[in-house]
């Protein structure tokens, strides 16, 4: 059995992203923290896929942490080898599909995070190994090391990537975004991870004014993938990457106008 855990699953589509690469078992298992913990601990599955909130929360757990998820600090899948818990992270292989796919390049540049989640650590894990210092994490109020969007309207209008890993945006809150772009004039890319809808509000600001946007369902498609990999041990070539974006994004649209 296979199947993706976390709190609120109403936007997925990951059983219809697995089903497309060929495993038909796979199963959204919408769990409060006590049943996750339980259902990890029971393990009762071949292989699992985890999202918000549970990518740090799953670590204890775990019995061993690939290299890249011991690093990165988020894991996003999980693999039962005959009663040994393994950790991946996946997410990190989808980010890099995505950026490259759309000729992004991050060296070298500034950088603004939106969000300090699971997802975010992978990013911020991308652009270490990219060679891109001057990125900030942005949120709604400042910490240790975190700046508010009021500050980063007011001090940081000049940096030239914005990267959402927050949900603000996210189905059904699609008439949500996280900041407005008026201002930031050396912006080249705006990038949101979310993957449904297709195109957030924040997405839809930045094609109004010109600039690259780019959304996060190649990025699910992509991360899907590898975790097929590893889940069956096989190579999936990248084309159907593209294949099942499409499919995922039809089905989307249908949705949209079903619901609309």
């Amino acid at each position: 059995m296979y199947g993706l855990i976390g709190s609120v699953l109403q936007h997925s589509y990951s059983r219809e992203i697995h089903n497309a690469f060929g495993i038909k078992n796979y199963t959204l298992f919408e769990l409060n923290e006590k049943q996750f913990v339980e259902k990890i601990k029971n393990k009762d599955f071949l292989g699992l896929n985890i999202t918000v909130p549970y990518k740090k929360q799953v670590i204890p757990l775990l019995d061993h942490l690939d290299s890249s998820a011991e690093i990165i600090g988020a894991v996003n899948t999980v693999i039962n080898r005959n009663g040994t818990l393994i950790g991946y992270n996946t997410d990190y292989y989808g980010l890099e599909y995505l950026l490259k796919k759309h000729n992004v390049i991050v060296s070298q540049k500034k950088v603004l995070v939106l969000g300090n989640g699971g997802v975010a650590q992978t990013v911020f894990h991308y652009l270490h190994t990219h060679n891109v210092s001057n990125f900030l994490i942005v949120k709604q109020h400042a910490s240790v090391g975190v700046i508010s969007y009021e500050e980063a309207k007011k001090n940081y209008y000049d940096y030239e990537i914005i990267i959402n890993t927050s949900p603000v945006g996210m189905y059904p809150n699609i008439d949500k975004s996280p900041m407005s772009i008026e201002g930031y004039n050396n912006l080249s890319a705006v990038i949101d991870l979310i993957a449904n809808p297709q195109k957030t509000q924040l997405l839809m600001e930045a094609n109004e004014r010109g600039i690259v946007a780019i959304g996060g369902l190649e990025m699910l498609v992509a991360q899907a993938k590898r975790a097929q990999e590893l889940f069956r041990n096989t190579h999936i070539p990248d084309e159907k990457i593209d294949e099942v974006t499409r499919m995922i994004g039809d089905l989307m649209t249908k949705h949209l106008t079903v619901i609309s």
